[in-house]
């Protein structure tokens, strides 16, 4: 079976593929992104017979790497044509062009799927093992935007703060989870910018400028990791060819809509960052605010000392 899959979160993918995953052992199972890997080696997986298994699942992330001019983008096709049967290819990127030739091409020969948000649908689920009321899921909403990667890094914090089976409350949302503080939207991004191009000095003054309005790390951490989120979302938004205007009118990434002349100024900051970056910092933010939170991180100005030792 040859599957095609768009994602708008990464989290609803991995579900997805985990799914997949269950009728394989490790052995069976092979990875590939064509940013790091070539086509070449994901036909050559699909061409090898396993001494082990008869079984196979490779998935292969960010085709849209993939070029038509690429002599093994032909040997792909015939293929997906003529798929080995104990065989299961998954081929996904986030932002995958339907109306490209080599998209349209392999999509004529694989099932394919959408993975599109529903962020209670979703809430539901990473909280199923827990008591909690409509009225605390909404809170949980709010304060993530709805947006199902920030939905998944909230919910990971409540798997640390609360057992399986007890009840999770609005207070307990106000103990752990980050609500975003748009009152300090454009400050936040100032701080945001500084650390992504790793200019210590303007971090600093920035950070210290936060401190006037008694903003205390944690709060502080999870307003730079809202603000990382977004600007993932941008940079896939701009690389799939959405103006700045159409970005602002997208409501999945922000409601109220971000303004476009904000989305102008937080699209200069991508001439400094790659999107493996950006990645990198939403993760060490995550980190970061998890250890302020649970109390493993004793630092008295964690986020401090987290800018002083950008390299």
């Amino acid at each position: 079976m040859n599957y095609l899959i768009k994602y708008q979160s990464f989290a609803l993918l991995e579900k997805y593929i985990n799914g997949i995953k269950k009728d394989f052992s490790s052995e069976e199972i092979s990875n590939y992104d064509l940013e790091e890997n070539t086509l070449s080696e994901v036909l050559e997986d699909l061409n090898t017979y396993s001494l082990f298994s008869v079984k196979k699942l490779i998935i292969v992330r960010q085709i849209m790497n993939i070029s038509d001019t690429d002599k093994d983008y032909k040997l792909l096709i015939k293929y997906l044509e003529n798929p080995n049967k104990d065989y299961t290819l998954i081929l996904t990127d986030d932002k995958l062009n339907n109306v490209r030739k080599t998209i349209k091409e392999i999509k004529k020969h694989s099932k394919y799927i959408e993975l599109n948000n529903d962020p209670m649908g979703y809430l539901n689920e990473k909280l199923k093992d827990y008591n909690v009321s409509m009225l605390t899921k909404n809170m949980i909403l709010d304060y993530t935007n709805n947006d199902i990667d920030s939905i998944t890094a909230e919910c990971n914090k409540l798997y640390e703060y609360k057992e399986k089976g007890s009840t999770i409350d609005e207070n307990d949302i106000k103990a752990v989870c980050y609500k975003r503080m748009d009152d300090y939207t454009p400050l936040a991004f100032s701080l945001t910018s500084s650390i992504a191009k790793k200019d210590k000095y303007n971090a600093i003054k920035t950070y210290e400028e936060f401190k006037k309005y008694n903003v205390d790390d944690a709060a502080l951490t999870g307003l730079i990791e809202s603000e990382l989120r977004v600007l993932k979302i941008i940079s896939k938004m701009k690389d799939l060819g959405y103006s700045d205007k159409e970005i602002s009118e997208n409501r999945s990434i922000s409601d109220p809509p971000i303004s476009e002349k904000r989305i102008y100024v937080m699209s200069k900051v991508l001439a400094y960052v790659s999107e493996k970056d950006i990645n990198e910092l939403i993760n060490s933010f995550y980190n970061l605010d998890l250890s302020i939170k649970n109390g493993t991180n004793i630092s008295e100005n964690p986020l401090e000392l987290f800018i002083l030792n950008i390299k």
